[in-house]
């Protein structure tokens, strides 16, 4: 999956890190269907969380799409 994904977020493209620090890689997220528990793609820390916050909602993303184009 990793490879399919040139090693980038399906969402915000961006790649796999490495914190200079603790010289650790942070890798990508596998995000999956909480109804079927499928996986989908693989995502950064931030687009995971994003999905997971409006529940795979059409509606909520849309109604987030809305508010950012008005404001």
């Amino acid at each position: 999956m990793l490879k399919a994904q040139g090693g980038v977020c399906a969402i915000c493209g961006q790649p796999q890190t490495v914190d200079n620090k603790r010289e650790s890689r942070r890798l990508l997220c596998v995000d999956h269907d909480h109804e079927t528990g499928r996986g989908r793609a693989l995502l950064c820390d931030p687009c995971n969380l994003l999905i997971g916050l409006v529940s795979d909602n059409f509606d909520m993303i849309e109604r987030v799409i809305l508010y950012l184009q008005t404001h």
